[in-house]
C-alpha cells in the first residue's frame, strides 16, 4: 500500500518540476534521438519543446507515482479504471454524484462521448477543486478544474487514503543553502524534532542545515542533494506523523525495510529491462 501523502508527493513532483507530455512515457527524459524517430503527429509537431525534460502521459503520471513507491499499475487509463479502483462512480458538475466528498488522491477520468464505460483520459484530484493531469503534448503536466470534462472518479486500490483531509494542495517553498525565512525556520524545527540535533533555529539555511537535510534524505531513501523540495517536505511530514503515533523501529522493522528496498531495486531493474507488465 502507498500512503496518500507519499502518492501525492510523487503526483505533485512532475507539476512542480514542469514535466512535459509524451505518449507512452512515465518519467523518462525525452531525448533528441527519440524526437527524431517519433511518428505520432502531436509528438512530431510539439515534442521538441520537451527535449531534455522528464515526460509522461496521463496514465503514466499515475504509473510513475506507483513505481516510485515500489508498486506497479497498468499503463492505460481504461485499465486503471477497470482494474485498479476499489470504489468508483460518476461526477456531476465536478462533484461526486453520490454526494460524498472527493478525497485527495482520487483518480479522475474522462469518458469518451458515445462510448459508455470507455475512459480515454485520467488525472488525480489534488484538492481545492483542482486536478493534476498530463494534459497533452502542448501543455505537459498542469492543473485543470474538476468541472473541466471530468466524468468519473475512482479511489485507487493500492492507495491508503487515511489522512487525506490534511493534504490540501499548498505551495512548497524549496529550501537550499542560503535560503532565509519562515520556511527555513520550520524546516529546522522539524528536523530537530526528528532527531537531527545541533541545528540553530534561526531561519537561515547554512552549512549545518544543509548537512541535516542531506542526513535526513539519506535516512529516507531520497537523493542526498541538501535541497528540501516537494519530496523531502513530504517525507518530513510522514516522519513527523510516525513519530507522533507509532513506536520506534524494531530490528525486525529494519530488516523488513531493507527487504522492501531490495524488492524496489529489483522492480526498477525489471522495468529498465522491459520485463515488468504494463
Amino acid at each position: 500500500m502507498i500512503s496518500v501523502s507519499s502518492f501525492m508527493a510523487r503526483i505533485r513532483q512532475p507539476l512542480t518540476e514542469g514535466w512535459g507530455y509524451i505518449w507512452g512515457k512515465y518519467g523518462q527524459v525525452w531525448t533528441e534521438a527519440e524526437q527524431k524517430r517519433s511518428t505520432r503527429d502531436m509528438t512530431v509537431r510539439y515534442g521538441k519543446k520537451w527535449i531534455g525534460k522528464r515526460v509522461c502521459d496521463c496514465s503514466g503520471l499515475i504509473r510513475y507515482a506507483y513505481t516510485q513507491n515500489g508498486l506497479e499499475i497498468n499503463h492505460s487509463s481504461q485499465a486503471q479504471w477497470e482494474s485498479h479502483c476499489s470504489r468508483k462512480g460518476k461526477l456531476e458538475n465536478g462533484f461526486r454524484a453520490d454526494g460524498e466528498e472527493l478525497k485527495i488522491g482520487t483518480a479522475m477520468f474522462q469518458e469518451t462521448v458515445g462510448k459508455p464505460g470507455h475512459m480515454h483520459h485520467v488525472g488525480v484530484y489534488a484538492g481545492s477543486g483542482r486536478v493534476i493531469e498530463a494534459m497533452g503534448t502542448i501543455n505537459g503536466v498542469t492543473h485543470s478544474n474538476t468541472g473541466d470534462g471530468w466524468t468519473h472518479w475512482g479511489e485507487l486500490k493500492q492507495v491508503d487514503y487515511t489522512g487525506w483531509e490534511g493534504l490540501e494542495e499548498k505551495t512548497v517553498e524549496t529550501v537550499k543553502k542560503g535560503s532565509k525565512g519562515i520556511s527555513v525556520m520550520q524546516l529546522q524545527e522539524d528536523l530537530s524534532i526528528l532527531g537531527y540535533s545541533g541545528l540553530l533555529i534561526d531561519g537561515v539555511a547554512g552549512t549545518d542545515t544543509v548537512q541535516a537535510i542531506k542526513a535526513f534524505q539519506r535516512d529516507h531513501g531520497l537523493e542526498a542533494d541538501g535541497i528540501a523540495g516537494v519530496l523531502t517536505w513530504a517525507a518530513i511530514e510522514d516522519a513527523l506523523k510516525v513519530r507522533k503515533g507509532e513506536p520506534a523501529e524494531t530490528e525486525q522493522d529494519a530488516l523488513d525495510r531493507a527487504l522492501q528496498a531490495l524488492d524496489e531495486a529489483r522492480e526498477a531493474i525489471l522495468l529498465a529491462m522491459g520485463k515488468a507488465g504494463r
